[in-house]
């Protein structure tokens, strides 16, 4: 059989050492008491009730003096007693400091304060008495010379009349000539500002490009009066494109556009005849001369709100510089075209895109521009008996590669022929669409 093995019992924990908490050290105060009660005799003990409390700068001065040397006793230390004084140490007290004031001042003899002494009236003096004014004199009006009464002429005499002396006339003095100045008219100043009315443009042109160039440029656009002297350099540059110009009709207008250094670098004319605004020409220098045109057209609009924008040009024969101008009245100026002896090109503002007019419109428009193309007005009165005038729309998609299909349809509705078509095709694809340059004529 199996041993029983023994219970285990529960092991008890081991106990932790308590640790000494160490006794609170007696103030210092009393342990000198215990220690000089037992060190001095009894005498001494009474002097220590009878005394004043003692300081601790006191204390510290007690020395330890020995007793008188006694013979050792063997297995016994010799005691050391402390002796107190008979008289405890006074403690000195610091010295006052005594306030060293300045002596007074004698109090000096202040003068009274002298009030004025009231004048009698008799003291008073008096004014003196103005001298009386003499009288007036009434003065009677000088009396009428009395002309002589002369005696009547005896009838068959006649009296001799002495000649009248006439005063020679005084000699001419000589005028120094005066200074030649333009005069105003009565508009107002030869030249004024204008900002260019980009809101008026088409719709699709590019506005933030046209606002940089007008900054970068720094260019300026102004109206001149006949009277100014920059208008013969400004109608010498329109002369160039070889069209007379119309001055002296009622509304001409002429805008230049100045550069930074001030210099005229572009110019358009025309006129305005009520709602309807008559462009003249226009020229334009520089590598962005197209901007520049338009810049001035903008500038044209500026404070004219017309309803249409007109243009005449001579019918001639298709080449590339009357392409590029063409693509730019279409792209640039919004303008659609009408065929009469004269191209006339038009925008109807707001209407650009829509390629009907009506009869009485075009009569209108054809009556405006009357005063400066006479036979303009029979071919207004044969279309005012219309009603639906078709206008031929110009090359104005944002493609330009779509240009060149517009170009070739509005000039068979124009009936502009080319000497070479298709070649006219292929320099345009080859200049203005893959090298990108610049088609726009100078001179419009």
């Amino acid at each position: 059989m199996a041993k029983k093995l023994p219970k285990k019992k529960a092991r008890k924990p081991a106990k932790i050492p308590k640790k000494k908490i160490p006794k609170k050290a007696k103030p210092l105060k009393a342990a000198m008491k215990k220690a000089v009660k037992k060190a001095l005799p009894k005498k001494g003990k009474k002097m220590l009730k009878k005394a004043a409390p003692v300081g601790k700068k006191a204390r510290l001065a007690i020395k330890k003096i020995p007793r008188k040397a006694q013979p050792k006793k063997a297995g016994k230390p010799a005691k050391t007693v402390l002796i107190q004084p008979s008289k405890p140490p006074e403690l000195l007290r610091p010295p006052q400091t005594q306030l060293i004031l300045p002596a007074p001042r004698p109090e000096e003899a202040r003068p009274a304060i002298q009030r004025p002494m009231p004048i009698k009236e008799e003291e008073r003096i008096k004014p003196e008495p103005l001298p009386e004014r003499p009288p007036r004199i009434a003065v009677a009006p000088p009396k009428e010379k009395e002309e002589p009464i002369l005696p009547e002429p005896l009838p068959g005499k006649e009296e001799k009349k002495e000649p009248v002396l006439e005063p020679k006339p005084s000699q001419p003095q000589a005028v120094k000539p005066a200074l030649f100045q333009p005069e105003k008219e009565s508009g107002g100043a030869l030249a004024v500002e204008l900002e260019p009315s980009l809101e008026q443009l088409p719709a699709w042109e590019d506005r933030v490009r046209l606002r940089r160039m007008i900054f970068e440029d720094g260019l300026k656009f102004q109206e001149l009066s006949r009277s100014s002297p920059d208008f013969g350099q400004a109608f010498n540059l329109l002369v160039k494109t070889g069209r007379r110009g119309f001055r002296d009709v009622q509304g001409y207008f002429m805008i230049c556009a100045r550069d930074r250094s001030g210099q005229i670098i572009g110019a358009l004319d025309g006129h305005q005849s009520g709602d309807i605004l008559v462009l003249g020409r226009s020229a334009a220098s520089g590598p962005k001369r197209r901007d520049l045109h338009i810049l001035m057209y903008a500038s044209a609009l500026s404070g004219r709100n017309p309803k249409y924008v007109v243009f005449a040009g001579e019918r001639k024969p298709l080449d590339f510089a009357y392409a590029g101008e063409l693509i730019f009245l279409g792209r640039g100026f919004g303008m659609s075209a009408f065929a009469a002896e004269l191209i006339i090109f038009i925008r109807r503002m707001g209407k650009e895109l829509d390629p009907l007019s009506t009869g009485q419109e075009i009569s209108m428009i054809l009556s405006a521009m009357a005063p400066l193309y006479p036979s303009l007005g029979a071919a207004g009165s044969e279309n005012a008996t219309k009603s639906v005038v078709p206008l031929v729309p110009l090359p104005s998609s944002p493609d330009s590669r779509e240009h060149l299909h517009e170009l070739r349809d509005a000039a068979e509705a124009l009936g502009l022929k080319a000497q070479d078509m298709a070649g006219l095709l292929e320099e345009l694809k080859r200049r203005y669409i893959a090298e990108r340059e610049e088609i726009s004529p100078e001179l419009i």
